[in-house]
């Protein structure tokens, strides 16, 4: 658990990574970032901590506190899955994130295996458990006192504005605020397609994994008991405090996101006319169906994903009218509709 003071309000926010914490830590700043100065808003959020911290000498015994928890195994596979495979983010909290291809063979029991062997204090806040209170517990007021309120992700405007109603019982412009900011639901950080069945897919090594654009649903990675296991013995703690049954494993629906992708679509190609892609390191199948899905066809101007001049595009008057690009070897009609997609169109060139 990391906290986020509010002393106007005497509340104690506590987020766990993998647990909506964006959208928690970003309800937080706007209800009351009014007066940070400097840095941008998304900036902010990912150290919120540290902008509103403890108080040395301070008694936080009367301060309401309170955390949305997530399922153990959802969790566990989600920080596996988007922070393990695709991000490639260390176990320890003192390490440097790792090219992928120094874990590549490591899977999910694999995974589960090191991280049972690294005590919860030095692990990575992705992989930590949620009832963990490492580095506040000194602060009076705070050691050995329960939350006043934990509710589960799955429910989670409905738990803010329950807990908001009593931070901001005598603040009604507050809560006002707080129940415009809920009534459209949070866009989450959407971590991988859950999209076909895999029953061993607790097997799988994180290159394999990495490589697949439809990801194996949450629930298959646990067919394997080993796996069940190691998830509760390392969150052993998680599941007695927040309630969470054992036995029942949460099961994830195919999402839909993939059909959403037009026939047409060659991830190859979208590569080519989006360079500042591979650029960046993206290089697979995954994360170019991702992008184009999460952001590319949402920007101002439409990513491209295939070689298709505009209405009116005349390659030779192209050409003519940007002359400069005949020095980057751009000298017929498929180099000149290729660089019009991936630069011209947003350097506003004319043709």
């Amino acid at each position: 658990m990391i906290p986020v003071v509010n002393h106007q309000y005497h509340y104690i926010l506590f987020y766990s990574a993998k647990v909506a914490s964006s959208s928690v830590r970003e309800l937080f700043l706007k209800l009351h970032g009014e007066h940070l100065e400097g840095a941008e808003e998304v900036g902010r959020y990912h150290t919120l901590n540290e902008e509103f911290f403890f108080c040395p000498g301070h008694d936080y015994s009367t301060y309401y506190r309170f955390l949305i928890t997530r399922n153990p195994y959802s969790r566990a596979t989600s920080a596996f899955m988007d922070q393990f495979v695709y991000a490639g983010r260390p176990l320890r909290a003192d390490q440097e994130t790792v090219p992928h291809d120094q874990h590549a063979n490591v899977g999910f029991l694999q995974f589960l295996q090191l991280l049972a062997e690294i005590p919860d204090a030095e692990r990575d806040s992705h992989y930590q458990t949620q009832s963990g209170l490492y580095g506040y517990a000194a602060f009076e007021g705070v050691e050995n006192r329960p939350l006043d309120y934990f509710g589960d992700v799955k429910d989670f405007s409905w738990h803010i504005r329950h807990v908001y109603r009593h931070i901001f019982c005598d603040a009604a412009d507050k809560y006002a605020r707080l129940e415009a900011l809920t009534e459209k639901p949070f866009k989450r950080n959407v971590t991988y397609y859950a999209e076909q069945d895999y029953p061993m897919a607790a097997s799988l090594s994180s290159g394999e994994l990495r490589q697949m654009v439809a990801a194996p649903k949450a629930q298959d990675f646990y067919a394997d008991s080993n796996a069940r296991d190691m998830v509760r013995s390392i969150y052993a703690e998680d599941f007695r405090q927040f309630g969470y049954a054992l036995e029942e494993i949460p099961e994830v629906k195919a999402s839909n996101e993939l059909k959403l992708l037009p026939a047409d679509f060659d991830w190859q190609t979208y590569l080519e006319l989006n360079p500042d892609l591979p650029a960046s390191g993206m290089d697979s199948e995954r994360e170019v169906v991702r992008h184009y899905l999460e952001f590319g066809r949402f920007e101002s101007i439409p990513r491209s994903y295939r070689v298709q001049a505009p209405d009116g595009f005349e390659w030779r008057r192209y050409l003519h009218k940007n002359p400069d690009l005949a020095s980057s070897g751009i000298c017929d009609e498929r180099s000149a509709i290729v660089h019009y997609l991936g630069f011209g169109v947003r350097e506003q060139r004319e043709f």
